[in-house]
């Protein structure tokens, strides 16, 4: 069965590149009751030159070329090849909304996903919350030092409270003193740990978003259809050759 063949050099212009120049060779059946560029709109055959002979097995004849072959010559396939060899090379790409990247012709998932996270958006939010932690965890600490003295402070005022007090216990006095100091500190404490636990909590939380950041679920990608435009197509050779 003859078919046209053709050898083209492409690239494609994805996420606001162009991607390094390759070669596809592909072939379309040639049907003597389709023109020119109704036959570059069937199946995709793709060859491998390397296998193309000179002439058919002895036991094989060439089938009949198509009547507009004869009449205008290979110009006719030259031209809807021009016409039409774009759209037959467009690729099916996956994106990443996220990272808005798109991965390279050929490039599977999971090595997408691996350079989905080393983008340059993803690393500098990384860097953000990064910066987030280190302070959240300093304003920690600081809290944390904080609430130790106090507690060392807390125990000297009740002591300091009940030998204050003990006139009561021996009768002398019957007025406590003190203790309002005390029940103030407490107060105060209370809401000092509960800042505390509030900048444990955001730690934890921002942790959280730094661990999903660094993960890329290839399951997020969508696939879309990435066309080469004509000027990025250019055909290096075609021919017609007979497949069996």
């Amino acid at each position: 069965m003859p078919h046209v063949y053709v050898r083209a050099a492409v690239r494609y212009k994805i996420g606001g590149s162009t991607t390094d120049e390759s070669s596809q060779t592909l072939a379309f059946k040639l049907d003597g009751d389709l023109g020119p560029m109704e036959t570059l709109e069937s199946d995709i055959v793709r060859i491998d030159e390397s296998k193309l002979a000179e002439g058919p097995p002895a036991s094989l004849t060439y089938e009949d070329l198509p009547a507009y072959l004869s009449v205008d010559g290979p110009k006719a396939l030259e031209r809807a090849l021009k016409e039409r060899l774009d759209d037959r090379l467009a690729i099916d790409v996956l994106y990443d909304g996220e990272t808005k990247l798109a991965s390279r012709p050929g490039e599977s998932a999971e090595d997408f996903a691996i350079r989905a996270q080393n983008a340059t958006a993803i690393q500098n939010a990384r860097r953000r919350l990064e910066t987030k932690i280190e302070q959240k965890r300093a304003a920690l600490a600081a809290k944390e030092s904080e609430l130790s003295s106090h507690d060392v402070e807390k125990w000297a005022s009740i002591g300091t409270s009940i030998l204050d007090n003990i006139g009561i216990l021996t009768g002398r006095r019957r007025s406590i003193r003190g203790m309002g100091s005390v029940l103030s500190r407490r107060r105060s404490e209370s809401k000092e740990r509960a800042r505390a636990e509030q900048l444990r909590s955001e730690v934890a939380a921002l942790e959280t978003e730094l661990y999903e950041l660094g993960r890329v679920d290839p399951s997020r990608f969508e696939s879309r259809s990435v066309r080469p435009t004509r000027g990025d197509v250019s055909i290096i050779k075609y021919g017609i050759v007979w497949i069996y």
